[in-house]
């Protein structure tokens, strides 16, 4: 069985999107699907990694909390909160 590898591959539909509303979608994931996004490619591994919304849920998921349980403060920035 003969399999083809495209040598011009499209790039993601999610990819084309401006990076403010990717990542408003990947705010709503949970923390395992975050990570399994930053090993598919270079560009999603630094979406996560540059966006402090992110950061925060990975940052609470290590902690052993959630986001709802953890919010009591909303009026703090998210980069006081990683501070």
């Amino acid at each position: 069985m003969d399999v083809e590898v495209a040598s011009d591959p499209q790039p993601s539909l999610l990819l084309t999107l401006p990076v403010e509303t990717v990542v408003h979608i990947l705010e709503f994931c949970e923390y395992e699907d975050l990570v399994a996004c930053t090993m598919t490619c270079k560009v999603m591994k630094e979406v996560v990694a540059s966006h402090d919304s992110l950061q925060y849920i990975l940052a609470l998921a290590c902690a052993g909390l959630t986001k709802d349980a953890s919010d009591l403060n909303p009026g703090i920035p998210l980069s006081t909160k990683l501070a």
